[in-house]
């Protein structure tokens, strides 16, 4: 029942030092909908490296003539782990019921494979994330995530806790054949 079109532009290689653009429209047309059957458009961009990774996003309401959201994070990269922050802001469209405010923020982090336990090399990823809405909402959304790698196949775990819900997932990934998610 819906029409989705993306326009997306991409930059990399020498250039940019290694580095890679991109930019991305999108917009859903709704055949179900008469009153207004175009979605907002979301507007993403971002810049990343080996070092670092720089993301915007903008949601772009045509009948509002608005920007309603918007979204910026940056992501600093070690070889060991990243951390990042990033922060998420919405208005309360005029006169949208079912809408809330927000100005949230981000912050991240992980541990790059292998991981050393008790002298142990452990093929782990770890990472973290927690949204805290500053608007007295608290925490928003808490995100725990581990992947174990082997030679050809490779195992993840996330934990996603929101207000009222949570969410286990767990995935497999046959390397050269596809993943298979469970959650």
């Amino acid at each position: 029942s819906d029409f989705i079109y993306t326009i997306t532009n991409r930059v990399s290689g020498s250039i940019l030092g290694g580095s890679e653009a991109r930019l991305r429209l999108s917009q859903r047309y709704s055949l179900l909908t008469v009153e207004n059957p175009f979605s907002p458009i979301l507007i993403e961009s971002n810049l990343t490296s080996k070092k670092f990774s720089f993301n915007a996003n903008a949601l772009y309401d045509v009948y509002d003539k608005s920007i309603t959201e918007t979204f910026a994070s940056v992501n600093v990269n070690g070889d060991k782990g990243f951390v990042g922050i990033g922060k998420n802001f919405r208005r309360l469209p005029a006169g949208q019921a079912g809408s809330t405010s927000l100005d949230q923020y981000s912050i991240e982090g992980g541990i790059n494979k292998p991981i050393n336990i008790f002298g142990k090399s452990l093929p782990l990823d770890l990472s973290g994330k927690i949204w805290y809405d500053l608007k007295g909402g608290g925490i928003q959304e808490f995100n725990l995530k581990t992947i174990y790698s082997s030679q050809c196949w490779s195992l993840t775990v996330s934990f996603t806790r929101k207000p009222f819900e949570y969410q286990i997932m767990f995935g497999i990934n046959f390397k050269g054949f596809g993943a298979l998610k469970i959650g």
